[in-house]
């Protein structure tokens, strides 16, 4: 079994206190890395559906990562019906969105239907699991995850529902709301035996 870790961090408390349950476990093989969240939240929302939508406004789960441990890194956020957009950039300008075939190479799975709806209130608990396989790093060459070691962080947001938040794995220290800070990403281990 995949240990698993809580998104601790509110980065933003004064402006954003609500914090849902947030659990991630990650795995990998020489070719893929395996995600999986459990979120439980207050408030749910799934307003897009479309490849490279907007789902950072939806109820949303989040993987960036700096493959090579540089500042270039990809960011990887899936809302909870498993739309998915993902892009590469060393920054939040400039950003490279990954081409639709890229996208389809990208195995999400959530315990919800996959089409779209308004927001609900009351109390959710949901899922979401995804199989990224390293050609997802389109701006690199990277055949497989051996001796990695990635830098990366862990999101939760919903920032278009009626109560928005915002979690991180690593502590981010800015003044607003901005999660393209790969300067405070964490360090992740993926030695494959």
């Amino acid at each position: 079994m995949v240990p698993s870790f809580t998104l601790e961090q509110t980065p933003w408390p004064e402006q954003f206190p609500y914090k849902p349950r947030v659990e991630v476990a990650i795995a990998h093989d020489p070719g893929h890395i395996y995600l999986h969240y459990r979120v439980e939240e207050t408030h749910i929302r799934a307003h897009t559906d479309a490849y490279n939508g907007e789902v950072w406004k939806d109820s949303c789960v989040e993987f960036f990562v700096a493959p090579m441990g540089d500042s270039h890194y990809y960011n990887f956020e899936m809302n909870c019906i498993g739309a998915i957009r993902l892009s590469s950039g060393t920054q939040r300008q400039g950003r490279v969105p990954a081409p639709r075939a890229v996208l389809e190479q990208i195995t999400i799975t959530t315990s919800l239907e996959k089409a779209v709806f308004e927001e609900k209130s009351g109390g959710f608990t949901w899922e979401l699991s995804a199989i990224i396989p390293v050609s997802c790093f389109f701006q690199h060459e990277i055949t497989q995850l051996k001796e990695c070691n990635l830098k990366a962080n862990f999101y939760k947001c919903g920032d278009d529902l009626s109560v928005p938040h915002y979690l991180a794995w690593q502590p981010i220290d800015t003044p607003q709301p901005d999660f393209h800070r790969p300067e405070f990403f964490g360090r992740l281990n993926l030695a494959v035996g």
